[in-house]
């Protein structure tokens, strides 16, 4: 709450303050900082991009069986995400892919993993700049697209239609809480069927871009 007000701080805001320490662990992950390296290969960049792309599409499943606004879906981000894996000539995988284990039981969580994996695009310009410059010949659809100026202020609008429910409150900071974990965890689990793991961590991110997920309009980046 804030001290010279009695209504409550907004749900963006909570989830800033409250997300703040497991959002920083993602920009020490092993896999995902590889995107801020010049270590940084064709063959693991395919694969950091198919974790995405499943677990994108599972929490736009679940948002579907909780019938959320299709407006809010992350299918934008999703058909990047193919388009650069089709470019890159990866083998089938279908069979072959670990479930993901995020398990959102409500609308109100579905909001929280919304917020973590839409409001993900702010810190992309700084990946697409590294790998452009580390792999220039591959397809940066997902890292170099525009933010989604509508979809992002529409999901603010969504938060805040809860901002004095405490329990809705609670249950959108679970969801985003539990994004945030088991984000990281399968990018590790589906790249460590492939691959040993890296030797150190690779992070270009600092603490101004999970401020910069919280604060700032989305800017168009360049795919160029």
């Amino acid at each position: 709450m804030n001290e010279h007000c009695s209504e409550p701080d907004s749900v963006r805001q909570m989830l800033a303050d409250r997300t703040r320490k497991v959002h920083l662990v993602l920009h020490r992950h092993p896999w995902i900082s590889l995107l801020g390296s010049s270590a940084l290969t064709v063959d693991q960049y395919g694969a950091i991009l198919r974790a995405y792309h499943h677990f994108f599409a599972h929490v736009d499943t679940t948002a579907a069986e909780h019938a959320l606004a299709s407006s809010l879906s992350l299918e934008p981000a999703r058909d990047r995400l193919k388009a650069d894996i089709d470019s890159l000539a990866l083998p089938a995988d279908a069979d072959t892919m670990p479930p993901v284990e995020l398990c959102l039981s409500s609308s109100r969580q579905v909001l929280g993993a919304f917020y973590v994996l839409h409001g993900s695009s702010f810190g992309a310009s700084v990946l697409n700049r590294n790998v452009r410059a580390v792999l220039p010949a591959v397809p940066r659809h997902f890292l170099g697209a525009r933010s989604d100026r509508a979809c992002w202020s529409q999901l603010i609008q969504e938060l805040e239609r809860h901002r004095e429910d405490d329990l809705a409150r609670r249950d959108i900071l679970q969801g985003a809480m539990a994004t945030f974990e088991q984000f990281g965890e399968y990018v590790t689990r589906l790249c460590e069927s492939i691959f040993p793991p890296p030797l150190q961590i690779h992070s270009v991110i600092n603490k101004k871009a999970v401020n910069h997920h919280e604060t700032a309009r989305p800017q168009p980046r360049s795919n160029s």
